[in-house]
């Protein structure tokens, strides 16, 4: 007489398989979701640097984008600032662009937009100078809103500027 067959404990427990990869496949489809933005907004930026103690002849640059696209070769040239004359140098204005994150309001996706602000002067004959700002404070508190300009005044003196184009651990 034989004896009866014992199915595995794997064809015993095939709907547990089925349940698992199942939520494997939706944990993966909402991890794109999540990294795909639900929306792009696009404030607009302008930037007047009053100028305090530079010598004569200093140029000023500004680069914007992501902390990630900093320091690689992704990150795109400097814009130069133009002088308005009366000692202050202007950039007129810029389109951001901040991806906002699903699920969550008004939440930014790191890396992918437009929150790092980095001022460069080039005195003549020495080496530059950088200023690091972070733009994601503006957004969190509502200065920078899709359809708006804002304008952001600052001080610029080269005691404050860095020589090194790191960023320092205090910006956050």
């Amino acid at each position: 007489m034989s004896e009866p067959t014992v199915p595995s404990i794997h064809h015993r427990r095939r709907w547990y398989y089925v349940l698992w990869s199942g939520l494997a496949l939706l944990s993966l489809a909402c991890l794109l979701l999540w990294n795909r933005p639900a929306e792009i907004e696009h404030p607009r930026l302008g930037l007047k640097v009053l100028a305090e103690g530079l010598p004569e002849r200093t140029s000023l640059e500004v680069w914007i984008g992501s902390r990630r696209a900093w320091g690689s070769q992704a990150a795109g040239p400097f814009q130069p600032l133009r002088a308005d004359g009366r000692g202050a140098f202007v950039l007129e204005s810029v389109e951001l662009s901040f991806p906002r994150r699903r699920f969550l309001d008004r939440v930014l996706i790191p890396g992918r937009g437009h929150e790092l602000l980095v001022l460069r002067a080039t005195p003549p004959g020495e080496a530059p100078r950088h200023l690091f700002l972070s733009l994601k404070a503006e957004w969190y508190s509502g200065a920078l809103r899709p359809g708006k300009r804002t304008v952001y005044v600052m001080r610029a003196t080269l005691k404050g500027m860095d020589p090194s184009p790191r960023i320092p651990a205090d910006v956050p």
